[in-house]
C-alpha cells in the first residue's frame, strides 16, 4: 500500500476522483484543525 494522503472530508468530489483512479480511504480524523480523509493506493502486489 502506498503512503496515505489527506484530503479534506468535505472534498467528495476528490474522494470519487481517488476512488476511480484506485485508492481507497483507509482512515479519518482531524489533523490541524481539519477533517481529513486519508487515500492510499495499494500496489497490487503480494509480498
Amino acid at each position: 500500500m502506498s503512503t496515505p494522503f489527506p484530503t479534506h472530508e468535505l472534498m467528495t468530489e476528490n474522494i470519487a476522483i481517488c476512488a476511480y483512479l484506485g485508492y481507497r480511504e483507509t482512515d479519518r480524523g482531524t489533523e490541524a484543525g481539519y477533517r481529513r480523509a486519508y487515500m492510499s493506493k495499494c500496489s497490487g502486489t503480494s509480498d
